[in-house]
């Protein structure tokens, strides 16, 4: 099966404007969101859950870690590639984002895919990761 990417120039007429969204928040538009833009609504349906998101307590930072830890998870590689790609464009440091994709190995061996244990590794990966740079600045600061 075969999708067809939408540009903001070709898509429907009702999902020109929310690709035009998608563009100015990201700089481009991901072939996933062209692809949605099939339907405007399945499109704004997705970016309507992936905006609950925005609505915890992790930062921007935490938020790419927990993306690319269910990525892992669901092995999906087309999604480890644009969560990295949306990491390194939000300065993620490279070291971090390779760290959570080493974790896949411990993640495939010991998580079964059920929708809890998944979204207990993404939250247990990034406290992980908020610990590991408050451990850093702690560090920091007693030094100085």
């Amino acid at each position: 099966m075969s999708l067809k990417i939408h540009t903001i120039e070709n898509a429907p007429e009702k999902s020109k404007a929310i690709l035009e969204g998608v563009k100015a928040k990201f700089g481009f538009v991901p072939n996933l969101m062209g692809a949605f833009a099939a339907s405007p609504e399945i499109l704004q349906a997705y970016l309507t859950v992936s905006s609950l998101l925005d609505k915890t307590s992790l930062t921007e930072t935490e938020r790419q870690i927990a993306l690319l830890a269910a990525s892992s998870v669901n092995n999906c590689e087309y999604c480890m590639a644009a969560h990295s790609t949306v990491s390194k464009m939000q300065n993620l440091p490279a070291d971090v984002i390779e760290a959570v994709s080493d974790f896949r190995a411990c993640i495939k061996v010991s998580c079964t895919r059920s929708s809890a244990s998944v979204w207990l590794l993404v939250s247990q990966t990034a406290t992980r990761y908020r610990s590991a740079l408050c451990g850093i600045a702690s560090a920091s600061k007693s030094s100085h």
